[in-house]
């Protein structure tokens, strides 16, 4: 997280860390992910915090440059994560509907 703020200040002057908030990513339906290399050194994090039932923020999406294919493993990843969460979500509330009796 912290070269991630540290290449977010030398890019954009702003290291992006008030904009971010732990506790985002750690309600339901929230999603935070570290890339690791295969000798365990971390390589990119990125992370989805819900807003509402059908929509999401993506947060806090980092590689290191020399990771190729990183960044777009995942994004893929927490994509398909939050389409398979949706995809619950709804098929729980349809059900909850479907038993009620009037």
């Amino acid at each position: 997280m912290d070269l991630l703020s540290d290449t977010l200040q030398s890019i954009t002057g702003d290291s992006g860390k008030n904009s971010f908030d732990l506790a985002d990513v750690c309600v339901p339906r929230s999603i935070f992910v570290i890339a690791r290399n295969q000798d365990g050194e971390p390589i990119g994090c990125g992370a989805i915090r819900p807003i509402d039932n059908n929509t999401a923020e993506l947060k806090r999406m980092f590689a290191k440059l020399k990771s190729h294919g990183v960044g777009s493993a995942i994004l893929n990843y927490l994509e398909n994560r939050f389409v398979l969460d949706i995809n619950k979500f709804r098929n729980k509330v349809s059900k909850s509907k479907s038993n009620i009796v009037l």
